[in-house]
């Protein structure tokens, strides 16, 4: 898997509070980074996902083609030791 990496930068995340389907733990909120992070050069599908760790999260829009959700940082760290 090939990785770029990100420079630092601040960005918004969350939604909005009237943002239709929003959770409680989605407050709009500043998030930063002080250095420069790695990240995947393309889009982590549910298919490349099925394909390494032999299944899939539960997601909310079951498809091939679509970014995989729902995983955790220690589920991250399984698929790059892979």
């Amino acid at each position: 898997m090939a990785f770029v990496e990100l420079p630092p930068g601040r960005f918004t995340m969350g939604s909005a509070s009237l943002e239709a389907g929003r959770n409680d733990d989605e407050t709009l909120h500043d998030v930063g980074d002080h250095e420069a992070v790695p990240d995947g050069a393309e889009r982590m599908t549910q298919q490349k996902w099925r394909t390494v760790m032999g299944g899939c999260p539960p997601t909310s829009r079951p498809a091939a083609a679509l970014p995989v959700e729902n995983v955790t940082f220690a589920e991250v760290q399984k698929f790059i030791e892979s």
